[in-house]
């Protein structure tokens, strides 16, 4: 029986296997956990508007991109919506962005509420 990661490495495969599929993507939503291949394809993705992430599910693989060094040629708007600080500076430290236009950093602190109270 396969172990929870390596389920979880065959599913990222498969997922960014089907993804890389899609030749005229505008908007990437809620990506899944992808591996860097597809996130290689979609930092050359001539169509690739708006890319939106949300939280640390997505934050691993999108972390890939420090080993690649990509550039989003593209994405004019580019959202991220994190609970941490941190997150967000491992996502906007390693890719460039020479098209955007629009940056939005969205964070949740209700974790940060609750423990305080």
């Amino acid at each position: 029986m396969p172990n929870r990661e390596g389920t979880t490495l065959e599913v990222s495969s498969l997922l960014s296997d089907t993804v890389r599929s899609c030749k005229r993507l505008v908007k990437l939503n809620r990506p899944p956990l992808l591996n860097s291949a597809a996130w290689k394809y979609f930092s050359n993705l001539p169509t690739l508007d708006t890319l939106s992430i949300f939280g640390s599910s997505v934050l691993g693989s999108f972390a890939l991109l420090d080993q690649d060094d990509l550039d989003f040629l593209n994405v004019r708007t580019f959202s991220f919506y994190t609970r941490m600080a941190a997150d967000a500076t491992t996502v906007i430290q390693r890719p460039e962005f020479p098209s955007l236009k629009k940056f939005a950093l969205y964070f949740d602190n209700s974790s940060l509420e609750h423990n305080l109270l």
